[in-house]
């Protein structure tokens, strides 16, 4: 018989509906919950194990947690657990009522409702320096920036959720959902396959039917995508971003971005930089 996790135990105010805690370290006891929780991975992996099924989660993962859900996490591999981090937002039954109301219905308690999704490291970054700087403010400043996180992270899940309402497949589904992620990029073909219940070969032809686009085309095509939004918003360099990307040259790299955009990185960042200063004479 699961533990419960009362407010009172898991919230560090007893006045607030909204707050959020730190973690570093497994919690291997089983347990549900008074309220609902966002489990954001900020770095590192754990297993994840939810109501008898097992997820590994790794960084930019996140999970929706219902008060019903008996969960807990463990430790993939003890030789790593030091790089385990991540950010763990509650909230009471009532102010979630008040948020999902102002969005699409969802069956939220459905048995088979997916409720994991992904972030990305803008997010993550972003988290966790409102994160830090909640903790410096009064309690209705901090209630009221985890409350906008919360928010935030919903409207992730909901938009994952929108994306998914298709004639996809559910695996294929969650095949896209699993390849959005940068994190994913350093991963071959081969690798992302195992992701599916079906062999490389299989799941290419099965891939191409229902996309119109080879795998291989559809990963390049995330990643230039991703490539593009760091160009506009770091300052990171070509050969950098090439690197993030898990592209072997940079020379290849500024060959596809060109074909697929139509200019070079170079070309982009400096048109993007003019229209800003254009925008803010």
């Amino acid at each position: 018989m699961p533990t419960k996790a009362t407010w009172k135990l898991s919230c560090p105010f007893d006045s607030i509906d909204a707050a959020f805690n730190w973690n570093n370290t497994e919690y291997p006891v089983e347990h549900t919950h008074a309220h609902w929780e966002i489990l954001l991975v900020t770095s590192g992996r754990i297993l994840h194990t939810i109501n008898d099924k097992q997820k590994i989660l790794s960084k930019g993962d996140a999970w929706l947690v219902r008060p019903e859900d008996k969960h807990k996490l463990t430790y993939v591999d003890r030789n790593e657990h030091k790089d385990y981090q991540s950010i763990t937002f509650i909230f009471t039954n009532e102010l979630f009522s008040k948020i999902s109301s102002a969005y699409m219905p969802y069956s939220i308690h459905d048995a088979d409702a997916k409720l994991s999704f992904s972030v990305d490291s803008e997010m993550i970054d972003y988290t966790i320096e409102r994160c830090l700087s909640a903790q410096m403010q009064p309690t209705d400043k901090y209630r009221t920036i985890s409350i906008i996180l919360i928010n935030k992270l919903y409207l992730i899940f909901l938009e994952k959720e929108m994306n998914n309402i298709s004639s996809y497949p559910d695996w294929l589904n969650d095949f896209i959902s699993y390849l959005s992620s940068p994190y994913r990029f350093s991963e071959s073909m081969h690798e992302l396959a195992r992701q599916t219940p079906y062999s490389y070969s299989r799941l290419t032809t099965l891939f191409k039917s229902y996309t119109g686009k080879s795998l291989l085309q559809y990963v390049n095509e995330l990643k230039l995508t991703y490539a593009q939004k760091l160009l506009r918003t770091t300052n990171k360099q070509i050969i950098e971003i090439s690197n993030e990307i898990f592209y072997d040259s940079v020379s290849s790299f500024n060959h596809n971005f060109k074909k697929k955009f139509g200019q070079t990185p170079s070309e982009y960042r400096k048109n993007q930089y003019q229209k800003e200063h254009i925008k803010h004479k």
